[in-house]
């Protein structure tokens, strides 16, 4: 997975676990854990909270670099599991996850 694909992922991550309007220490953990995951320190993390907080990247924008299905399909996964860290989900989150799914072409 190249840079852009772990940026595109931990975009989604994040604006999974704030779908709901409210901070979770699950989904914090569930994030925390994903950006180890795929590579701690390629990606800055504060750039990402700046993307989805400060310039609100719309959801069409942070999916651009997820070319294939199975990077999307992957992205999709983990925004739903990220979403249900805190063992909720919420309508928020429902509406943010149809959202991704139409931006990420799938049905």
């Amino acid at each position: 997975m190249n840079d852009s694909q772990i940026r595109a992922f931990l975009t989604i991550a994040l604006m999974a676990a704030l779908a709901d309007g409210g901070k979770d220490d699950r989904e914090h953990a569930a994030l925390k854990s994903l950006a180890q995951r795929l590579g701690e320190g390629r990606i800055d993390l504060v750039d990402v909270y700046d993307d989805v907080l400060v310039r609100q990247l719309p959801i069409a924008d942070a999916v651009r670099s997820l070319t294939t299905p199975e990077t999307r399909r992957q992205a999709y996964e983990t925004a739903v599991a990220v979403a249900n860290a805190d063992g909720v989900h919420s309508p928020a989150e429902g509406a943010f996850l149809r959202d991704l799914a139409a931006a990420l072409g799938m049905p």
